[in-house]
């Protein structure tokens, strides 16, 4: 994206899904989205219930029959046919009642495939790549004159037309370019604010049916409101959520990295409390807090990961984002360099749990210490078999300083990132990297190239990042911390414990 300019395009469809105005003093503004079209499953039920678990489990160890099922759970028989009939249509349980191969992934996962499909559109924000969590089968569009030298909205329909809206346009990035959304962040969005569980993933299933329709999406923009918080509310403002009609902790955060880079948005925030640029809504520190807040909202919806469960690791996530958004998606300096800073910490942080978490054993350490040749040749193969690329400088490193990496001492980022390959020895724990190298292919030479835009002794940013460059950091990180909360939340592991 290029830099931003303030002139509103007219030319752009306006999506106005609102359907009621707020009752207190409100601004209206448009926030420009890339709208995609989308063939996603229709979510029909989010996860088995505790009927139909508890019948898959008796079924996955043999016991099938109606009558000898309803004995174990106490249940009538009828009931045990039907949540039967439900998971024959699932395909979970085959004609004999065995399970299916998806009937046991659902086990594992807890979550129900989606039997249907639907067109449906999803909205991407222009300026962090982010889905709006919703999708919409039939957007309404709305027309937009010139009225007084700016833009109004003619609301309603045309039997009932509603009060036209002055319009504030959020200042338009020069050259957008869109970032196609995956098919697991598709699914996401189709769930309409239903957090992800740390760790979990949708069906793969239900993934590969995920498409994109059009080549290439359509930019839009999206009428919603900022408006004054009832009385007893703790925030003084509020935005409101262009599809659901409710307070929206995600455009709020949006908004507030925006202040101090749109005139447009400043002056909103300005007349909605009270005036001068001093407000709290428009002082750099008190806003930067809000983002931080609005941020960690966004976060828990995101990752499942909330402040009291992960401080530090949730700490250095929020300031991530936070220092993305102020960026405006990559494009202030300063914040440029805090986002790969801290993406960079972030990575750091888990490579050095998973080294104190996943130790080889005793004997194996041991045998890797004396033997450097069997020590290379583990590490060379762990790096390929993992897809985690080039080994070049794992593999010559001496055991004295891999060792102080599992003692718990300070080290480099070849020895931290070596002792953790290691760490894939411990078979009998789902290891971090056994997931996430397949998924990032190469990360050996990404962590390399991380180091390189960062001092690594002062933790201090040393070069000026591409836009690219903190768009790549950021999503290096958020895999990493994926791949470790998969792994955290993997009962196998807890058991192995």
């Amino acid at each position: 994206m290029g830099s931003s300019v303030v002139t509103f395009r007219s030319d752009l469809p306006m999506v106005d899904m609102v359907r009621s105005v707020p009752d207190t003093p409100h601004r209206w503004i448009v926030w420009p989205a890339w709208q995609y079209r989308v063939c996603a499953p229709v979510v029909e039920q989010e996860e088995l219930n505790l009927f139909q678990h508890a019948v898959l489990q008796l079924c996955q160890i043999g016991v099938r029959q109606s009558d000898r099922i309803a004995a174990a759970l106490r249940l009538h028989p009828a009931l045990v046919d039907v949540v039967v009939g439900e998971l024959t249509r699932f395909d979970y349980l085959d004609g004999i009642r065995r399970p299916t191969t998806a009937g046991q992934e659902a086990l594992v996962t807890g979550e129900v495939d989606p039997q249907d499909t639907q067109v449906a559109y999803v909205f991407q924000d222009v300026f962090t790549q982010t889905l709006w969590p919703g999708a919409e089968v039939n957007p309404r569009y709305a027309d937009v004159a010139w009225d007084q030298g700016g833009p109004f909205l003619h609301s309603g329909s045309k039997g009932r037309p509603g009060p036209p809206r002055r319009l504030t346009a959020v200042a338009l990035p020069a050259r957008p370019v869109p970032q196609p959304p995956d098919a697991l962040a598709i699914l996401e969005a189709v769930r309409r604010r239903k957090p992800r569980r740390a760790g979990g993933g949708r069906p793969p299933r239900a993934i590969r049916r995920v498409s994109i329709v059009d080549a290439e999406p359509t930019l839009v923009w999206l009428s919603t409101c900022l408006y004054v918080g009832s009385h007893g509310e703790e925030e003084t403002w509020q935005a409101r959520d262009p599809f659901a009609g409710r307070p929206s902790p995600m455009l709020r955060g949006f908004v507030l990295a925006r202040v101090d880079h749109d005139d447009g948005i400043r002056q909103v925030l300005g007349e909605l409390t009270g005036g001068p640029a001093e407000k709290r809504a428009v002082n750099l520190y008190q806003s930067d807090l809000l983002v931080r807040r609005d941020v960690a909202a966004r976060l828990e919806l995101e990752f499942g990961l909330r402040a009291t469960d992960d401080p530090e690791l949730c700490g250095l996530l929020v300031a991530v984002e936070t220092a993305y958004l102020r960026s405006g998606g990559g494009h202030g300096r300063a914040a440029n360099e805090h986002t790969v800073t801290y993406a960079a910490r972030t990575i750091e942080l888990l490579l050095r749990r998973m080294v104190a978490t996943y130790q080889p054993a005793g004997p194996v350490l041991a045998e890797l210490g004396v033997n450097n040749s069997l020590r290379q040749q583990v590490v060379v193969d762990i790096c390929h078999d993992l897809s985690l690329g080039s080994p070049g400088r794992l593999r010559a490193l001496p055991w004295h300083q891999i060792s102080r990496a599992f003692a718990g001492d300070h080290v480099n980022r070849n020895v931290l990132l070596a002792a953790a390959v290691l760490g894939v020895l411990r078979i009998d724990v789902d290891h971090p990297l056994t997931s996430f190298g397949p998924r990032r292919p190469g990360f050996a030479d990404d962590w390399d190239r991380l180091g390189d835009l960062r001092n690594d002794g002062s933790h201090a940013a040393i070069s000026n990042p591409s836009a690219d460059e903190v768009e790549w950091s950021r999503d290096l990180a958020h895999e990493m911390v994926r791949a470790y909360l998969r792994s955290v939340s993997d009962p196998a592991r807890e058991t192995a414990g």
